[in-house]
């Protein structure tokens, strides 16, 4: 593995089914618990960690992955070694911190190794909808972006904020939105 270059297993979570009968005026929740979901894949996924000054990896195949939160990081899918793999570059608080070009430097140094292939890339921070902050600060609430990558290398932003009404540490979504790779534009 290359250096700062972090094998993650992710470990597995469910989102188990919905309680309360969905409408626009009424509130459902869906617990998140550690394992496989029973009998619906598409319920379960793996965490990915951000890792600060380091970039966390693991192997694309498998159920989606989740990580995050996001204020500039990349999420990378590429190929090392013959193994496709999702990672999300650790940079910390703005671009110069030692972290940060501790992260970006580890990047650029494994892209020129030998059997490395960048298939898609993705900046959440940048490629948000704007409107989701806004929902976020109309309803009093702070606002996380979180990526959620595919083993077909699909990227899907989720916003979250707390959801305020419940006062139990209870997240909502507050938007979620196929992005397209702009791999080509990967600047650090």
């Amino acid at each position: 593995m290359p250096p700062h270059f972090v094998l993650v297993n992710g470990r597995s979570y469910n989102i188990a089914e919905s309680t309360g009968k969905w409408n626009p005026f009424a509130h459902t929740s869906s617990v998140v618990t550690a394992g496989t979901h029973a009998t619906k894949t598409h319920r379960t996924f793996r965490w990915l960690p951000w890792l600060k000054g380091n970039i966390s990896i693991t192997p694309l195949a498998g159920s989606d992955i989740l990580t995050g939160p996001f204020s500039g990081c990349w999420v990378p899918i590429f190929t090392l070694g013959g193994t496709p793999y999702a990672g999300h570059i650790g940079t910390f608080e703005t671009a110069d911190t030692p972290e940060s070009i501790q992260a970006k430097n580890a990047w650029t140094a494994a892209t020129a190794l030998p059997g490395f292939t960048l298939h898609a890339a993705f900046n959440p921070a940048r490629q948000f909808p704007i409107g989701w902050q806004a929902v976020a600060q109309k309803k009093g609430a702070t606002m996380d972006i979180l990526a959620a990558i595919s083993s077909t290398q699909i990227c899907q932003l989720v916003g979250v904020s707390p959801y305020l009404q419940s006062g139990a540490g209870e997240k909502e979504i507050i938007g979620a939105a196929v992005v397209p790779s702009i791999h080509s534009s990967m600047d650090f």
